[in-house]
């Protein structure tokens, strides 16, 4: 018989193919917003969850929506997760090597991770936990306890978002630990968003502060800038584009032109002669600019 549901007091009764080994890391009101409460699993038997996995096309609404979330959050929780092993090995002082040997992962991967766990303050924690500190500005009127690393590290569960972290502004830093404490999620996107509001904001109070003739002067600076960085493309587009063709002119023998109707042989030769003028004409351009260097 297929695992089904039922609904009594605008409750849906978890079904039996559900066991609580599916709502490891689904918080409470994730499930209450499916209508599922973890008391409902009170009755729920082990050997039901190798049923729960069963591709039947008879399982109801409730449960798939239900599955998918779990699997949701497995997917997102799974480096916050790896840095947790990462870092309770690193604290235990056992060899990490002989560690990355028995699960099989590359040496470069746990030097990446335990980065990400100095980031999260994640191999501070000896015997003592004690939690991230959060200023009384920092604080939120909702916060409900203080921030430890644990959460800190889940709150951006994954590896592009730890790398956008470590490259915010203290500002955003700041923010972000807020959130966490509260609950609260972040992706990579997010993060580089909240960053860039902040460099913003902080570039806007450094031109406040600027005379005009300052601002005027660092207009200038970066318009050379920007014109020296497209120079610098444009010479190397050049190069590249010059080997392509050096490669193709290699390439063109007696033989094969013999092959091409006289149309086309003509409309190479123009090309060719073009060609002949315009390096000329650079070559001027280019001996010019280095005895100006020279002097």
């Amino acid at each position: 018989m297929p695992a089904t549901s039922t609904k009594t007091d605008n409750k849906i009764q978890t079904p039996i193919g559900l066991t609580t080994k599916l709502f490891f890391g689904l918080d409470s009101e994730t499930l209450s917003n499916y209508g599922y409460a973890k008391s409902d699993l009170s009755y729920i038997k082990s050997s039901d969850y190798r049923e729960s996995r069963r591709i039947t096309g008879t399982k109801s609404r409730e449960e798939t929506i239900f599955t998918y979330l779990h699997g949701h959050k497995l997917e997102q929780d799974g480096r916050h997760y790896k840095r947790l092993a990462i870092a309770e090995e690193k604290l235990s002082g056992r060899c990490m090597k002989k560690w990355c040997e028995a699960v099989k992962l590359a040496e470069g991967t746990m030097r990446e991770l335990l980065t990400e766990c100095k980031t999260f303050g994640l191999l501070k924690q000896g015997e003592e936990k004690e939690p991230i500190n959060i200023t009384p500005e920092e604080e939120s009127s909702d916060m409900s306890e203080a921030l430890t690393p644990e959460q800190f590290s889940q709150s951006v569960p994954t590896a592009r978002g730890e790398k956008a972290l470590r490259k915010a502004e203290d500002e955003t830093v700041k923010q972000i630990k807020v959130g966490a404490a509260n609950g609260e999620t972040y992706s990579e996107k997010e993060i580089k968003k909240i960053d860039e509001e902040f460099k913003q904001e902080k570039e806007e109070a450094r031109k406040a502060e600027l005379t005009p003739e300052d601002l005027e002067l660092e207009e200038a600076m970066r318009s050379k800038e920007e014109a020296t960085l497209s120079a610098i493309h444009l010479i190397n587009r050049f190069l590249d584009n010059t080997d392509q063709l050096l490669n193709t002119m290699n390439q063109i023998q007696p033989n094969i032109l013999n092959l091409i109707e006289m149309k086309k042989l003509k409309e190479l030769n123009k090309k060719m002669e073009n060609l002949d003028e315009s390096i000329f004409e650079v070559k001027g351009i280019i001996f010019d600019a280095l005895a100006a260097k020279v002097i």
